[in-house]
């Protein structure tokens, strides 16, 4: 079974749901100390990020592009449908698509603000960080296990790809975006993968789709 049923996950959904509800009521109410750390971190990571993740930041600098994320979701995609997880390959499809409109939404609920006119901040969750934690997630919970056997490769690969997380991060910061975006990102991100998997076995369950 692609996806295995797990007790916790139905905790877990409505916690990081909610933690994102706090964060979003925090930037819709204008939070000095929100606003503060939105600076503070913008302004650290331009001038005192170290040489080492300087680095990282540059290659996640080159993955922190809407279209890298749309080519990297239909390469993820494509490997599922190639190893036989047609039906997983689709609803991960889906589910990245959907993400657009929900975040559109949420942004004008969360971010939209009157100031000598109507003005819309930064997207909140982060779309482009929300993105890719999603194809992270997939990458280390159904691709990476069957790919990597190697205890030791496993954690060489995931120690690689931790820093090139924190690099697309620090690059987001570098461009000007909002800490808060970016912690709503992942919040958000991580209540979307595990309600993904939850309603995929949900609708197995009914019947209405069927697991590779």
């Amino acid at each position: 079974m692609l996806v295995s049923k797990d007790r916790t996950r139905k905790v877990l959904i409505p916690i990081f749901f909610g933690l994102f509800l706090v964060l979003a009521l925090i930037v819709r109410l204008g939070s000095h100390m929100m606003l503060l750390l939105d600076d503070l971190s913008s302004v650290v990571t331009q001038e005192y990020t170290p040489r080492i993740l300087m680095l990282f930041s540059t290659i996640g600098g080159l993955l922190a592009h809407y279209p890298v994320a749309i080519i990297m979701t239909l390469l993820v995609a494509s490997f599922l449908y190639l190893v036989r997880f047609q039906v997983a390959a689709m609803w991960f499809l889906l589910m990245q698509g959907l993400l657009l409109p929900i975040v559109m939404l949420l942004t004008v609920i969360i971010n939209v603000h009157w100031d000598n006119g109507l003005q819309i901040g930064d997207t909140i969750p982060n779309l482009l960080v929300t993105w890719w934690f999603e194809i992270f997630s997939v990458f280390f919970t159904l691709i990476f296990p069957k790919m990597v056997r190697s205890q030791s490769a496993q954690y060489i690969v995931m120690g690689v790809m931790f820093l090139i997380w924190i690099g697309i991060l620090l690059a987001q910061l570098q461009r000007g975006i909002a800490l808060s975006t970016l912690i709503g990102a992942m919040l958000f991100g991580y209540f979307w993968w595990q309600l993904s998997q939850q309603l995929y076995l949900k609708l197995a369950k009914k019947g209405q789709i069927i697991f590779p």
